[in-house]
């Protein structure tokens, strides 16, 4: 349920408020308005039960209370009272504060009370000034920076009690939320408020057709001028003053503006001005349509301007004083023009520049586009924004809490392995460590799954097929009553949402084939689920239409690479020399976010000469950067504990994500945590996660199009300072938001809820999908805990059959002391062989260190099989060590394969043969110290 409040009065708050309302009724949430009203036929605080649209609404008689000056106005007990009688009867889970002039501040204090996290969208200066937009009532725009003791120009009044009230209720809000960066600044440069306020833009309905550009006709030029209550704030006069000196043919369209406020340039511009009443939504179009250009003049402080973007939405240029919020839609010269505010004169030649010059409005007429955020995308933001609120303000567990569950196992089986392992399973348990519960991991079809299971509290499947080896443990895990959650950190899990998905670019249709078929065991696992658990909101809101219970938990740092980050933290930042910039990826699916970045990235390097690229890991260079040469540095994929001294030898981290694809916007913000980790600054896409992580860009540079990408890379390239600042502030956000010791409550939370509130399902189990290996797969999982890669070689190019006479020996040099396991990386040409696979690892002296042998047929395709070391070796930094492979009674049509692939690393043999230039597939781990 949410509960939004507005006052009564008519401008855009209320329009904003109640489109919103609506919005998330049709999301399906209940939805109550507060607000105040005016009248002398009932007592003060009386309250109205009604109904606008589709949100219940209870008005509160505030009388004389909305009167900017009087105390009432911010501080108003009647209509607290009221509210706190509201609030025992609505029962919301979050108030969302819109507008409180009348109503009051300790509507925030009440809340509170309760317990009820409070969100405070600020569509004004009201908290800084009672006169709203910054205009004085003698009609002077007020300083950019108030002073409360002299508020608006009222000398007579000081209003220093009245900031001081409201800063204490302020404290009181979970979130505060603006619809302009214009106004963010504007506030926290006049202290109210800090860098933790968020830009959320309103929504606008979008043209109910399709808007068709300005054609040239016959006739005057046409300007509107869309009005209402206040004209003279709007600028109305000055538009009319500017007008008169206009010699050219044109006609001025006023809207909702009234004869007597024009009676005295009516006579100067005769026909030229037409005065109209207000009209209703559904003719904006028609509107807009007739107008050649929108004028927008306002002398008052905008502070986002719906009317400029329903302007620009319908391909109509805007001609605007520099009011604040049109100037982050309307680019002087490129879809408008933008003049002084209350200078007529600067006005009077931007409207005849306009009307004289068919060039101009071409240009401009062609500029104007726009594509604002609807109000359903809005509303979808605010609920996202809701639920991170009751995440964060959910009651910290008390000790009785893990007292209670401390024991309890959870089972994570899994289909994922490498960072996604970590981060979704290993980083967990960590976590569930630290509070005393038990966890563990296994591949999803492990002959030991089926009694972990059932030994187990909780059994999490985490992008595991539906196979039939997971059906049998989601049967037993039922009729024990253990809960099951299905868990993804990537948009994985339904047929219907691949809308972008990477993959589907593959120019094999075989790949494609397959991952539709990995999608489809994921949804199939969801579907035999009781809830569903993910890496951010989004995912939660992609699996709410399962109609199972969802739950949030973010990605965060383990203990392990937290040590390793903060060892390798940049302490020392430079005013000059070499910048680095660099784009680090961990899996061959980021192609296109780089592609979308190379227009920017090559103008970067054009212009500054002493700035350098570097790539890393499996993403293709563009075609655009390869005229720069050794500046762009490829550098191979990383193992995760090399990773924090790596990134914290660049400059600037870039973290693009095409979110034109539907599929990126669930993607989580672990790209921005490992730089920020190490006090490097990140240039991110605006995407959902990036905002939320940087505190809507506090704590990172966020950027949308091309032109922000290129014009912020270019000034964080040149900026020294601003690098060092925005990594200081990334570097403390992650530390207290996102280390281990922070999320553990988090993780506790969930699970009590999930435990105490998650009803079984009952729906009969789907059919598993076919897949190649059933119960009993032998498959190495990258291990938690204190292991670390040691030296690895993880690409897969090839491979030939393992049979009699053409053993495999890969040698390799250690680089840490403590060797524990090393794994290979297997292929099984797609079927069940039946024979035996023999493993050896030896040293430099041919002393063994470790066997294994293993079935065949319990061997899955491209996966790892290890051999465990009877004991750590101890002092094999620089030593040498071999791993080798033998199928004995292998056959024709009964062997496998290992994977290997070109490298630089070498010591590769085949049936005795060496092959130069290549390595085997695998990896190493050692015990102990992290250096």
């Amino acid at each position: 349920m949410s509960a939004l409040y507005a006052p009564e009065f008519s401008g855009g708050a209320t329009l904003v408020c109640r489109r919103l309302a609506d919005e998330l009724v049709g999301l399906g949430h209940a939805a109550a308005v507060f607000s105040g009203r005016t009248t002398a036929a009932e007592p003060i605080g009386a309250v109205a039960r009604g109904r606008v649209d589709r949100a219940e609404t209870y008005r509160v008689n505030v009388g004389g209370a909305l009167a900017p000056w009087e105390p009432e106005g911010y501080w108003n007990p009647a209509a607290t009272s009221a509210f706190e009688s509201f609030l025992s009867e609505v029962r919301p889970d979050v108030v969302h504060v819109h507008s409180l002039q009348g109503l009051g501040a300790g509507l925030l204090a009440a809340a509170h009370a309760r317990g009820v996290p409070v969100v405070v969208t600020m569509h004004d200066w009201w908290w800084a000034c009672p006169c709203l937009f910054r205009l004085s009532p003698y009609g002077e725009i007020c300083p950019a920076k108030v002073r409360p003791e002299r508020c608006s120009g009222v000398k007579e009044i000081d209003f220093l009690a009245r900031r001081a009230t409201l800063r204490a209720a302020l404290a009181s809000a979970s979130r505060i939320v603006v619809p302009s960066a214009f106004l963010r600044r504007s506030l926290i440069e006049n202290g109210i408020g800090g860098e933790e306020i968020v830009v959320h833009e309103n929504g606008l309905p979008p043209p109910s057709s399709t808007p068709r550009p300005i054609e040239e006709h016959d006739g005057p030029v046409r300007f509107a001028f869309i009005g209402g209550a206040g004209n003279h704030a709007k600028g109305l006069e000055v538009l009319l003053r500017a007008a008169v000196r206009v010699d050219h043919d044109f006609v001025l369209d006023a809207f909702s503006v009234s004869a007597a406020e024009t009676r005295r340039w009516a006579d100067a511009l005769g026909p030229k001005l037409r005065c109209h009443e207000g009209f209703p939504p559904d003719r904006l179009d028609e509107v807009v349509a007739a107008s050649d250009a929108v004028v927008v003049p306002s002398l008052m402080r905008e502070s986002f301007s719906l009317v400029a973007r329903e302007a620009l939405s319908r391909f109509r240029p805007v001609i605007t004083s520099d009011c604040g919020g049109p100037e982050e839609v309307v680019r002087d010269g490129e879809n408008g023009l933008v003049v002084a505010s209350a200078s007529v004169g600067a006005l009077a030649d931007a409207l005849q520049r306009f009307a004289g010059d068919h060039a101009l409005r071409v240009k401009l007429g062609t500029g104007a586009r726009l594509e604002p955020r609807t109000p359903r995308e809005h509303a979808r933001e605010t609920q996202s924004l809701y639920r991170g609120v009751l995440r964060e303000c959910r009651p910290a567990r008390p000790p009785t809490t893990r007292r209670r569950l401390a024991g309890r196992r959870v089972l994570f089986l899994t289909g994922m392995d490498g960072a996604p392992l970590r981060y979704r399973a290993w980083n967990l348990i960590e976590r569930l460590e630290r509070a005393g519960l038990r966890g563990d991991v296994l591949y999803h079809s492990d002959v030991r799954a089926g009694p972990a299971a059932s030994a187990a509290d909780v059994l999490v499947l985490y992008r595991a097929p539906f196979s039939e080896s997971v059906a049998r443990v989601v049967a037993a895990a039922r009729a024990r009553g253990v809960l099951v959650l299905f868990s993804s950190d990537d948009m994985v899990f339904r047929t219907d949402d691949l809308a972008g998905a990477p993959a589907l670019d593959h120019p094999d249709p075989r790949v494609v084939d397959g991952y539709r078929q990995s999608v489809e065991g994921h949804e199939r696992c969801l579907a035999a689920s009781d809830a569903f658990l993910g890496s951010t909101p989004e995912l939660v809101d992609a699996a709410a239409g399962s109609g199972r219970p969802g739950y949030c938990l973010a990605n965060g740092l383990s203990d392990r690479l937290s040590a390793l980050s903060k060892r390798a933290q940049r302490r020392e930042w430079s005013g000059g020399g070499p910048v680095r910039l660099g784009f680090f990826s961990g899996t061959d699916t980021h192609d296109a976010d780089l592609g979308m970045i190379a227009p920017a990235l090559e103008e970067v390097l054009e212009r500054l000469s002493d700035t350098s690229l570097v790539l890393a890991g499996p993403v293709l260079t563009p075609p655009a950067l390869e005229r720069f040469g050794a500046r762009v540095q490829r550098w191979p994929f990383m193992a995760w504990n090399e990773l924090p001294a790596r990134l914290a030898s660049l400059d600037v981290n870039l973290a693009p994500l095409d979110t034109a694809r539907p599929f990126n916007l669930g993607k989580s913000e672990v790209k921005w945590i490992e730089a920020a980790a190490v006090g490097v600054p990140t240039v991110a896409s605006d995407a959902p996660a990036f905002t939320r992580a940087s505190r809507a860009g506090r704590a990172a540079m966020l950027c949308g199009s091309t032109r922000d990408w290129r014009d912020g890379l270019l000034r964080i390239a040149s900026d020294a300072a601003l690098r060092e600042s925005l990594g200081r502030t990334s570097r403390w956000e992650v530390e207290r938001r996102y280390g281990s010791e922070a999320q553990v409550d988090d993780l506790v939370s969930v699970l009590a809820d999930v435990l105490d509130r998650t009803p079984r399902t009952d729906v009969e189990l789907p059919d598993p999908v076919a897949l190649e290996a059933g119960a009993g797969s032998e498959v190495a999982l990258e291990p938690g805990g204190r292991a670390l890669f040691d030296r690895y070689q993880l690409d897969a190019e090839s491979g030939g059959p393992l049979r009699p006479g053409s053993e495999v020996v890969q040698s390799f040099t250690c680089e840490r002391d403590g060797l524990a396991r090393v794994d290979v990386r297997v292929g099984t040409y797609a079927r069940r062989n039946e024979h035996e696979v023999l493993l050896e690892v030896r040293d430099d002296d041919g002393v063994t260190l470790g066997t294994k042998t293993v079935q065949a047929e319990r061997l899955v395709d491209r996966s790892f099989v290890s051999v465990e070391l009877e004991e750590p070796f101890r002092d094999s930094a620089g030593r040498r060590v071999a791993v080798s492979a033998a199928a004995p009674r292998a056959t024709e049509g009964n062997e496998i394969l290992l994977w290997h692939a070109p490298s630089e690393m070498g010591g590769l043999t085949i049936g005795g043969e060496e092959q130069a230039g290549r390595a085997l597939s695998f990896r190493a781990f050692a015990l102990g110290d992290p250096r």
